[in-house]
């Protein structure tokens, strides 16, 4: 038996005029033939001289499988034949066109999220960021927008002018607020949405001492509670006590420590206080003596004044010597209603000498002409038989202040 491996066959693909398939046989010869003699895509052949008169027969001789379908011409003399075969072969589908594109997601919408409304200290950065949103077209979160962020008033700085956003859409930026009291203004904006978000923040006294206070004592600036309490003097001779550890008086920063702060601060005509090292001192000059939580001051005055202090609260602990004690009182009590209170309470207190209307008088029991209501900013001379040592965990004379 002969084998014949290759058969030439066409396949008409655009301009190629043949193709090849593999055809057995025996004792036949085989022909290309024109391409036109084919199907488009088909595998065509001729055989001559086949045995083979049927489509069974070619198929047990020749092991090739066709369909009436397949055979192009056919013919036979004496015991052979002639056969042109074509297979159409299906076309594959054509590709499919690529998937449009997605819509371009642009930025649509921006909006304030947080940080608008803040107060600070003047020179220093506010505790939150401010925090804008974008949204695309859709309405969902937009990554990767640069958000441009402009101080328009009161001459802060930004930590970023031109962050991007982030995944859930958010860009942010924190301003140090400029070194005057008032109005901040940051301005917003994203380049193709017209409207603008507008963060507005004040530089404010108050904040300005809380920092203050953070810096002198190494506080956090949250923890710093403040207090405002009124100062009033009158003409004449006052008894007064500072109920707070002073940091500001009538809207300036202004902290006292010392005799010599408060001097300057009233310039009275004459001072009189009580050092533990030196005794009571009367002068009318500046002095360095720092002035204790419980310290008692008189001072003589031309003419009344008001000054509202605000700073701390002072602390518990308060301490009689035996003898003369000239102090006010750092807290408020409720058992300290009066000032015969204090004979009332403290053993060992004797007599108590106050001002009243701008004189000096002595209580020595309640009901007593000068036994009258105890406030904050007051100072008494209070004489004792023994030492004696207390607490007042009362809130603070004054007003809190948010």
């Amino acid at each position: 038996m002969q084998r014949i491996t290759s058969i030439v066959v066409s396949l008409i693909v655009s301009t190629v005029l043949w193709c090849t398939d593999t055809f057995a046989h025996r004792g036949t010869e085989i022909r290309e033939i024109p391409s036109n003699s084919c199907f488009v895509n088909g595998v065509c052949f001729r055989l001559e001289g086949s045995k083979a008169h049927t489509i069974q027969e070619m198929e047990e001789d020749h092991g090739y499988n066709i369909r009436q379908s397949d055979i192009i011409a056919m013919s036979h003399s004496g015991d052979y034949s002639e056969w042109t075969i074509a297979r159409k072969q299906t076309p594959p589908p054509p590709p499919q066109p690529p998937p449009p594109p997605p819509p371009t997601l642009e930025p649509t919408t921006l909006s304030t999220i947080s940080g608008n409304g803040q107060q600070g200290a003047p020179s220093e950065p506010l505790a939150n960021p401010f925090v804008v949103e974008v949204q695309d077209q859709n309405g969902n979160p937009l990554a990767g927008v640069t958000v441009t962020f402009t101080v328009t008033a009161g001459g802060g700085t930004l930590t970023a002018t031109t962050p991007t956003t982030d995944a859930n859409g958010q860009a942010r930026t924190t301003l140090t607020l400029g070194p005057i009291l008032g109005t901040n203004s940051v301005q917003a904006s994203v380049e193709g949405i017209e409207q603008t978000e507008v963060f507005s923040a004040e530089a404010t006294f108050t904040e300005s001492v809380r920092a203050a206070v953070a810096d002198a004592t190494g506080s956090a600036l949250e923890t710093v509670q403040l207090y405002q309490f009124e100062l009033q003097l009158q003409q004449g001779w006052n008894l007064i006590h500072l109920p707070l550890t002073v940091y500001a008086v009538n809207n300036e920063l202004y902290g006292i420590q010392t005799a010599a702060d408060l001097y300057e601060l009233i310039q009275p005509t004459f001072m009189f206080i009580h050092s533990s090292e030196e005794g009571f001192i009367g002068t009318h000059e500046e002095t360095d003596i720092t002035l204790g939580p419980n310290q008692g001051i008189a001072v003589l005055t031309d003419a009344p004044a008001t000054f509202t202090l605000v700073g701390t609260r002072l602390p518990e602990p308060f301490q009689f010597e035996s003898g003369m004690n000239f102090v006010g009182f750092p807290r408020q009590s409720v058992t300290l209603r009066r000032v015969s209170d204090l004979l009332r309470i403290y053993e060992g207190a004797v007599v108590v000498i106050t001002m009243v209307d701008g004189e000096f008088s002595v209580v020595g029991r309640a009901g007593d002409p000068a036994d009258h209501e105890i406030t904050g900013g007051q100072s008494f001379f209070i004489s004792m038989t023994a030492p004696r040592q207390t607490f007042f965990y009362g809130p603070a004379w004054g007003t809190h202040i948010d």
